[in-house]
């Protein structure tokens, strides 16, 4: 239906031979684009009148598709490029390059057999993969691991439909992919969802990236998100303008889908060796390289919670109220700083407090628990013990000092 016009236009003969029923687990966007890929290329490079055929069966252990066109075919030393990324010289532009990496994350394969004036045939073989009801109640590690609960959730800002799609491909097993087409678009994902990162495009509509991500990393409730730029310009210019933005990472186009992952692991782990060391006190907050914005955050959070810390009321609502946030806001803002929910933060520098009163010997355990906000004695011994592994008393024994 979607290339009706144009195939109407054109007088093109289109034939189908198609199995009945035929049942695979694929990504059935992915698949989609595959297929609206090699039809759209199949009526682009046919002459009127022409004919196209698309064939698909089950060979063996793989579903093959072919896609065949009776236009003008392609030259031995062009088909040789149709397929590289981002090669526009051959006259196929982005198209077949994405086809082909589209393809291969179904660890599928993708041919042409062409001949100057007498047409091309591209040929996909995707494995076959029985389609089966995934049975929830069974422990299966794997399905754990792919669960959306367990993953990190990426935001792509791109205009270009085939490449947003590209994306969402590479990053589809890993994370929960949201998408944007613009600027403006990618703000608003960004202010109902937790997005622990943000691969956006600099050159789009409305609103570019760069705009995007000086509005992100002005904006405190969402500063703390990392944001990779990705671009055509390679120029210093543009690479100045997104680092003056704030982005944490600049990448150039054509770019490696292996080596975006691999950049956005070692940002996201960089992150988790920054949540320690605001936990555990390892250095002063000054000295991480985050954010200023997220700095003096934390600072303010700190000094308020140890100012009040006597405090058995002091809560969520109270925090978020001084801050300034919703109690989601301030909820999704910690948990992406520190992993910790704000009660979580609360109840560690209560924790942290009470540990520091117990090395002096002077005052009593139920004080101490008093002190640090505590209602309870009996529960300030157990949260106690559950974080730090040994009663108070214990605790007191092996670090009392004279």
């Amino acid at each position: 239906v979607a290339f009706e016009g144009r195939i109407k236009a054109k007088t093109i003969s289109l034939k189908t031979s198609l199995p009945e029923k035929l049942q695979s687990n694929f990504d059935a966007e992915i698949v989609e684009k595959i297929i609206s890929n090699l039809i759209s290329n199949a009526i682009n490079y046919s002459e009127e009148k022409g004919k196209i055929k698309i064939d698909l069966e089950l060979i063996n252990d793989s579903i093959v598709l072919k896609v065949t066109d009776a236009g003008i075919g392609i030259s031995k030393s062009r088909i040789q490029k149709i397929f590289d990324r981002f090669e526009t010289s051959s006259g196929y532009g982005i198209g077949l390059a994405l086809t082909k990496e589209l393809v291969q994350t179904h660890k599928g394969t993708i041919e042409v057999s062409s001949e100057k004036g007498k047409g091309s045939c591209f040929k996909i073989c995707i494995p076959y993969v029985i389609a089966k009801e995934i049975n929830f109640e069974e422990n299966d590690d794997k399905i754990l691991e792919s669960s959306d609960e367990n993953k990190l959730q990426i935001l792509i800002v791109e205009d270009n439909i085939e490449l947003q799609t590209y994306l969402k491909s590479i990053f589809s097993a890993t994370y929960t992919v949201f998408t944007a087409s613009n600027g403006i678009e990618g703000l608003e994902v960004l202010k109902n969802t937790a997005i622990d990162i943000v691969v956006s495009d600099i050159m789009m509509p409305i609103m570019d990236g760069i705009q995007m991500c000086e509005k992100i990393k002005s904006t405190l409730t969402i500063c703390h998100i990392p944001v990779i730029l990705l671009t055509a310009f390679t120029d210093t210019k543009h690479q100045f303008e997104g680092t003056k933005a704030g982005a944490d990472l600049y990448l150039s186009k054509p770019f490696d889908g292996d080596l975006l992952k691999l950049k956005i692991k070692n940002l996201l782990r960089n992150r988790s060796f920054i949540k320690e060391h605001i936990l555990n006190g390892k250095e002063t907050i000054s000295s991480v390289s985050i954010n200023e914005l997220d700095k003096e955050f934390i600072e303010k959070l700190n000094t308020y919670i140890e100012t009040n810390i006597d405090n058995s009321d002091l809560g969520v609502d109270v925090l978020a109220t001084y801050i300034g946030f919703s109690k989601s806001q301030l909820t999704r803002k910690l948990n992406a700083l520190i992993s910790k929910s704000p009660g979580q933060f609360i109840l560690h520098i209560r924790l942290k407090t009470a540990s520091k009163l117990l090395i002096n010997k002077t005052i009593n355990i139920s004080e101490i628990a008093y002190q640090a906000g505590f209602s309870d004695p009996k529960h300030f011994s157990k949260v106690f013990k559950k974080e730090y592994k040994i009663s108070p008393s214990e605790y007191r024994k092996q670090n009392f000092q004279e």
